[in-house]
């Protein structure tokens, strides 16, 4: 789709749009096509003979069209809604494999996990794919998962003491936390000689971290802030960790912990998560930081199937309002796209839109709105946006 995005603007004279962005951008050109589409089933007929048989949707014959017109004669492939998907995942993953850290952040439901492990799929895959469910057993040990809480800290995350029995009797004893296990096997994969610890290594492991900013992150890193920054992974950046004196001589960290190169970390946050205001300075400065916001992951609901730009429309519609002066709100209180993915729940339902908005949309928004003096007032707005788009 890129070089036809780009084609397709220039015959027009329209700015494009950076990578992140291009999908969305495609989709409100193509609206008022899409609109006569779907009130002739004539052309409908005439473009799907010609291009022969794939998955109806109106969206896909407005391309066809569009191409008919403006590119006339040529072979065109149309992309499937899980290849457009990977538009986002190619530009992202450029973008880690840089840096080595990123932190996805935006408002709640905008699909950031579920594109961190699209990306770790991507990766891990050597680019063959972005469906996590599609590496096999081996490539899923290159990615680990960990949420991040209050109560969680060094020794869940580095290495700590903990008890065990022993003659009946309780004892403690020195484990690695989940993501010193994660660097080893980053170190000791099957093509890797383990006294070669500078060796490179074209395998990725990719460790994600949902909700990083929930969790007390100096108590949580310690002295880790050092070794994940970009420049200093490898045995130069080694470390001595809390316990290091308790590591035992066969073990691969016996001379100080450091973050393997082919160690790549995905941290995702919800903006209007108070926790956002205390999150620490320093791992700010070692991530790089991208906005995920709910058009940009609109392509996710191509998932409810024909008829989804109807549901986009309606979810940038709402989040119009939401954006809008006389709410003052920030791109933090979009409404996500995982949201309208629950009209699958109400199918069955008489209106799955009122379910929808009493059940999920209707709770959230009046939290968005807490402290306001006029809550009924606005929330009526909301919903007047919501039912008229």
């Amino acid at each position: 789709m890129n070089e036809y995005y780009k084609n397709f603007c220039a015959d027009f004279e329209i700015e494009t749009k950076k990578a992140g962005l291009k999908y969305s951008h495609y989709l409100e050109l193509l609206k008022p096509l899409v609109k006569r589409v779907k009130n002739d089933s004539e052309i409908q007929k005439i473009v799907s003979e010609k291009f022969g048989q794939y998955k109806k949707s109106d969206l896909l014959i407005a391309q066809n069209i569009v191409f008919v017109l403006y590119r006339n004669g040529q072979k065109y492939f149309i992309e499937s809604e899980k290849e457009t998907m990977n538009n986002n995942v190619e530009y992202y993953a450029e973008i880690l494999d840089a840096t080595k850290n990123l932190i996805f952040h935006g408002a709640p439901g905008t699909g950031k996990t579920y594109l961190a492990r699209q990306i770790a799929a991507y990766l891990i895959s050597n680019r063959e794919t972005s469906d996590f469910e599609e590496l096999d057993d081996e490539e899923k040990k290159q990615f680990c998962f960990v949420q991040f809480h209050q109560s969680y800290d060094y020794t869940d995350f580095i290495e700590g003491l903990r008890p065990y029995e022993k003659n009946k009797e309780i004892s403690f004893r020195r484990e690695d936390g989940i993501f010193k296990e994660f660097c080893k096997r980053a170190l000791q994969n099957e093509n890797e000689n383990i006294g070669a610890i500078d060796s490179p290594n074209e395998k990725k492991f990719i460790f994600v971290i949902d909700e990083i900013n929930r969790g007390e992150l100096s108590k949580i890193f310690g002295e880790l802030f050092f070794a994940i920054e970009p420049s200093y992974r490898g045995v130069k950046g080694t470390i001595q960790t809390q316990y290091q004196r308790l590591v035992p001589e066969d073990d691969i960290f016996k001379n100080g912990f450091f973050v393997p190169e082919n160690v790549y970390i995905i941290g995702t946050m919800n903006d209007i998560d108070r926790s956002v205001e205390s999150m620490d300075f320093a791992m700010r400065r070692r991530f790089a930081f991208e906005e995920i916001t709910a058009k940009e992951q609109s392509h996710i609901l191509a998932e409810l199937g024909e008829g989804f730009e109807e549901v986009v429309e309606t979810m940038n519609a709402l989040n119009e309002k939401l954006m809008s002066p006389e709410l003052e709100l920030g791109t933090g209180f979009e409404i996500g796209p995982a949201y309208f993915l629950k009209l699958q729940d109400y199918e069955g339902y008489e209106n799955p839109y009122e379910e929808l908005w009493e059940k999920n949309l209707k709770p959230i928004l009046r939290e968005y709105l807490r402290g306001s003096s006029d809550i009924e007032e606005k929330l009526q707005e909301l919903k007047d946006a919501y039912f008229n788009a």
